[in-house]
């Protein structure tokens, strides 16, 4: 759980970056 928990996160930290550095 706590895997999957982490990796989550991470896919959500890596699509909020994208769209930063997208709008940029």
């Amino acid at each position: 759980y706590s895997v999957e928990s982490e990796n989550f996160e991470s896919i959500h930290n890596h699509s909020a970056y994208a769209m930063l550095s997208h709008d940029k």
